[in-house]
């Protein structure tokens, strides 16, 4: 029986050793564009949206969480980033009222801006 079960495993190593595993079989064939080929991207403005202790602006415009609301309900496009200026002393319950307006009018893509350190 011991001769029988050293022939199988010498058999076993013999086919793993002279096995090809081919990789590729599972890959997708693709032509890819060549790496100079630049995609045609058109640059969009971001919305810019302020948010203070006191004050919410809108495009450079003041407006109140209602008036911001009423604007958003009118913007055509829902893929445009909008790019958020949060003030550090802003309270929370603040900027949940303005992401929650942003959420349910549909606006996915924000951006939220930090302050850069001016160099000296």
């Amino acid at each position: 029986m011991t001769p029988l079960i050293d022939v199988v495993f010498l058999l076993l190593i013999f086919f793993l050793v002279t096995s090809i595993f081919r990789k590729d079989q599972t890959t997708l064939n693709l032509q890819l564009p060549p790496v100079g080929a630049a995609a045609t991207e058109v640059p969009v403005r971001p919305l810019q949206v302020e948010l203070s202790e006191t004050r919410l602006a809108f495009g450079g415009e003041v407006l109140s969480f209602e008036e911001f609301d009423r604007t958003l309900g009118g913007a055509p496009d829902r893929e445009v980033p909008v790019s958020v200026k949060i003030d550090e002393n802003v309270r929370y319950e603040r900027i949940a009222r303005m992401l929650e307006i942003l959420q349910r009018h549909g606006f996915r893509k924000l951006d939220l801006v930090q302050r850069v350190k001016e160099p000296r």
